[in-house]
């Protein structure tokens, strides 16, 4: 990965953020309307619960995007070192 690469990296980061945070917001309204107990209730809950999980590994994703970002610099400042 390249220094070129990151702002689409964040970018990227960002939108999954977003998309996660709108998609437990809509899955909990969704589940909060349903009755309580019956399968569809407990899919809604399911969803909520994986959408926050997922979201939750947010931030080791980012630190591998950067350690890539990182590597990658060194790797290309020892390549072109003649």
């Amino acid at each position: 990965m390249q220094l070129a690469n990151a702002p689409a990296a964040v970018l990227l980061l960002v939108v999954i953020g977003i998309v996660a945070a709108v998609g437990a917001k809509i899955t909990a309204s969704v589940s909060s309307s349903m009755t309580a107990g019956t399968a569809a209730a407990a899919a809604a809950n399911n969803a909520t619960l994986g959408i926050g999980e997922f979201a939750g590994f947010l931030p080791i994703i980012g630190l591998v995007i950067a350690a890539a970002i990182v590597i990658g610099l060194v790797v290309a400042a020892f390549a072109f070192r003649a």
